[in-house]
């Protein structure tokens, strides 16, 4: 019988990759996560629309990630240097630390940088690809410490022209080619490493998992 564990039950994946991301930047402990999470999901749950999209993943979660970038990393206890190599939609902006603004704009998808849709029909673009690899070795360099990164990724299967997964991840580390992932889920089938190859098409055919570069967050933790 299936054992159900974060990340099927729920769509919470930008809450818990924020709170990765801090525990890899500042050794975060139970209380302090656990406080984040609760926080964080009250807050959210005071605007209906914002809760209703979230708990049933009608959005691609940039404004919760957003939302978690500004609560808890522009100032102590947990300061973080915030980057973005390929866009800013998710700099940390230290006067809005409220979910209110999402009330504003009911679309809850980042149409002009991101979508599922938009991934899935556009060609994949190597080059980018190659780039933003090229990112992540330069920021997981030897001498790194108090570092983390954010990444949404879709995975396909072959011959399915959407993804069957889009999920936020935290980044510990790269080793090599592969990414080293601090993820929130523990399903067995679940990603923890993500080799380059995997993220390469053949030709013309879609890779198995594709990053999204405007997702990409680079974090590192000061005191």
């Amino acid at each position: 019988m299936r054992r159900y564990l974060q990340g099927t039950l729920d769509y919470a994946c930008g809450i818990y990759a924020v709170i990765n991301a801090l525990s890899l930047c500042h050794n975060l402990g139970l209380e302090q996560a656990r406080h984040i999470y609760l926080y964080s999901m009250e807050a959210v749950a005071a605007h209906p629309p914002a809760w209703r999209a979230f708990l049933r993943n009608h959005t691609d979660h940039y404004w919760v990630v957003r939302y978690m970038l500004e609560r808890w990393c522009c100032h102590k206890p947990l300061p973080c240097l915030v980057e973005q190599p390929f866009s800013q939609c998710l700099i940390p902006r230290p006067q809005r630390i409220g979910v209110e603004e999402v009330e504003e704009n009911p679309l809850f998808f980042m149409l002009d940088e991101d979508t599922t849709q938009e991934q899935c029909h556009n060609p994949v673009n190597a080059a980018l690809n190659g780039v933003l690899w090229q990112h992540l070795h330069a920021w997981f360099c030897p001498t790194a410490t108090r570092r983390a990164a954010i990444v949404r990724f879709h995975r396909f299967l072959p011959g399915v022209p959407l993804p069957v997964v889009s999920h936020w991840t935290t980044i510990a580390g790269v080793e090599g080619n592969t990414l080293l992932l601090h993820d929130a889920s523990g399903e067995a089938n679940s990603i923890h490493r993500i080799p380059k190859e995997e993220t390469q098409g053949k030709g013309l055919s879609r890779p198995a998992l594709v990053l999204s570069p405007a997702s990409l967050v680079f974090m590192e933790g000061f005191v």
